[in-house]
């Protein structure tokens, strides 16, 4: 896909702030014909700009009052050729994943209902045999979260 344009990023923008901003709505806003809209959209989409479309939710009101982040070191392998760490992202409660670099190699995201739950996700990660150490961190608050996240707010403050 080429680059995107000034139009495209303003679409973006405001979906990335709302997926469910009706497109006649989204049109007018940016001054377009909502056909153009839709056309472009469905450019981003063929183009894998725009991946999916998803809720977000509150998970302590889901009954996930612990969100932790837990610090992986590996036994063996480089940081980005870990498959043998897949049954961690299969793990229902870890939200992310990501291989990392400084101290450790690996860095989950999870949230838990409880002690129980944070007890037992914190063992089915050590239990890995390629997990070597963990350290494990409780969010206390978060301030501000990836669905808050909107890469074209920095260009837009900018324009």
């Amino acid at each position: 896909m080429k680059e995107l344009d000034k139009l495209d990023k303003d679409i973006l923008f405001n979906l990335i702030k709302d997926a469910k901003i009706p497109h006649r709505e989204l049109a007018k806003k940016l001054k377009v014909h909502t056909n153009t809209l839709m056309q472009r959209i469905k450019k981003m989409e063929k183009g894998g700009v725009i991946k999916k479309y998803m809720a977000a939710a509150d998970y302590k009101k889901l009954g996930y009052d612990l969100h932790v982040v837990v610090m992986v070191r590996v036994n063996k392998g480089r940081v980005g050729d870990l498959p043998q760490l897949k049954e961690l992202w299969e793990i229902p409660e870890v939200q992310a994943v990501y291989a990392c670099t400084g101290d450790y190699d690996v860095i989950v995201v999870a949230y838990v209902k409880d002690r129980d739950g944070l007890s037992a996700l914190l063992r089915r990660i050590e239990d890995n045999k390629w997990v070597y150490r963990t350290n494990t961190h409780l969010v206390l608050y978060a301030y501000k979260t990836p669905d808050e996240y909107n890469p074209l707010e920095t260009e837009k403050k900018k324009r």
